[in-house]
């Protein structure tokens, strides 16, 4: 895939100003007005600048653009006004029409639009788990291509909680737990059921083994709610104290789709303090009401050590109609209840600010974007023209050679 570390909208707007000869970079050499910029490098006779385009890109103003009405001396006057008066060492580009700065935007726009299904920001996501009988996984939205399916065929990991028994540390009011052989991804799990009468921030605790898990750097397990669920609504603990008094570990668990289970892999806060964990527990953070909650065993992984090995493109497909990744013949089984990883791309994002990074290979769009832009620009003698539509052949040119230069993504496959 391309390297998508780019320039931003403001280097690529400057790139193809000095390609067209066009702009002019500058400052303010004196506090103005909401209608003139002073600046003691500017020469020329009166009106010299006459309906040049002018994008402030410093302080208040910055991205405010304007057009010059007059010139005198070192005054440039300008209509519309400025948001605010022109503060002294305010920077600006000044281009010569038809070179209109929104113009410039939109070329820019266009160039990426046109590498648009060639050139790709590259994705990697390791949300996915599988659970030994699931073949049918909703693709991650950021994804347009796949590339590469991998599981994860090694990872340190120590049992938190294996979920043998319902947890009887300390069950708060309004909350019970039951063990669930029937409704689970492995092995079995254990279904809390919360009643109106819990309080917010309710927990459920249960003793386990003096554990060491300082070495590790995330834990992993299954979870299901009943009820839709916010983002920190739940939270695990863990802790070296009884009955998870005073967690060391707080981790918040993502929001949850109602009857949905989802694979959850929290990092670990302060691992180095994790050397002796004694209890493990679930906190109802938020009040939701009555609910039901399912959680099957916890364990702590350290991703440092993961090691993932590629599935061969025979062993799975890509439904674009569903955007749902498929796992062929039995090789969800084979996978089991490892962690998958997506390799994929994203198609280049269109750029909407001056900060705003290019995605796309930087001299692409440049020679692209310079030769729309020349294109647009009717002015002159013939001979100028002549002169112009020349430099649009050469500016096309290398636009095409840039574009033929795209890495080709073997065995890519579009989710959409």
């Amino acid at each position: 895939m391309p390297v998508v570390v780019g320039r931003t909208r403001e280097q690529l707007r400057q790139a193809i100003g000095y390609n067209t000869g066009a702009i002019y970079v500058s400052d303010a050499s004196a506090v103005g007005t909401t209608t003139t910029i002073v600046d003691n490098t500017l020469i020329g006779g009166t009106d010299n600048y006459k309906g040049h385009y002018i994008i402030a890109t410093s302080g208040t103003n910055d991205g405010e653009i304007t057009r010059v009405s007059s010139f005198t001396g070192t005054t440039l006057t300008v209509s519309p006004a400025f948001g605010v008066a022109v503060p002294s060492g305010m920077t600006y580009e000044m281009f010569t029409p038809p070179y209109n700065p929104l113009l410039l935007h939109e070329l820019i726009n266009q160039a990426i639009l046109d590498a648009t299904g060639l050139a790709f920001d590259q994705e990697e996501d390791i949300s996915l788990c599988g659970d030994g009988r699931t073949a049918s996984f909703a693709i991650p939205t950021e994804f347009a291509i796949l590339s590469q399916v991998s599981y994860r065929s090694y990872v340190e990991t120590l049992l938190v909680e294996g979920i043998s028994a319902a947890w009887t540390e300390l069950l708060q009011t309004g909350l019970t737990a039951a063990l669930d052989t029937k409704d689970y991804k492995t092995g079995q799990s254990m279904k809390v059921t919360v009643t109106a009468t819990a309080a917010a921030s309710a927990r459920i605790t249960e003793a386990i083994t003096a554990l060491d898990i300082s070495g590790m750097t995330h834990v992993e397990f299954w979870c299901k709610s009943s009820i839709a669920t916010l983002a920190s609504d739940v939270h695990l603990l863990l802790d070296d104290t009884a009955q998870a008094a005073s967690a060391i570990e707080t981790l918040a668990l993502p929001a949850l789709v109602a009857n949905t289970w989802k694979f959850v892999r929290i990092a670990l806060a302060t691992p180095q303090l994790d050397t002796a964990i004694i209890s493990a527990g679930l906190r109802f953070t938020t009040d939701n009401g009555a609910q039901t909650f399912w959680l099957g065993q916890i364990r702590a992984v350290s991703m440092d050590t993961a090691l993932w090995t590629p599935l061969q493109h025979s062993a799975w497909t890509v439904n674009e109609e569903a955007r749902t990744l498929i796992l062929k013949g039995s090789t969800a089984q084979a996978i089991g209840g490892r962690l998958l990883r997506l390799v994929g791309g994203d198609n280049p994002a269109l750029l909407t600010t001056d900060a705003g990074v290019n995605e796309v290979d930087d001299w692409y769009v440049i020679a692209r974007a310079t030769e729309l832009a020349l294109s647009h620009d009717h002015s002159g003698t013939d001979v100028a023209r002549q002169l112009r539509a020349a430099d649009i052949n050469r500016w096309s040119r290398r636009a095409d050679s840039a574009r033929a230069a795209f890495p080709i993504l073997a065995n890519a496959r579009t989710v959409a």
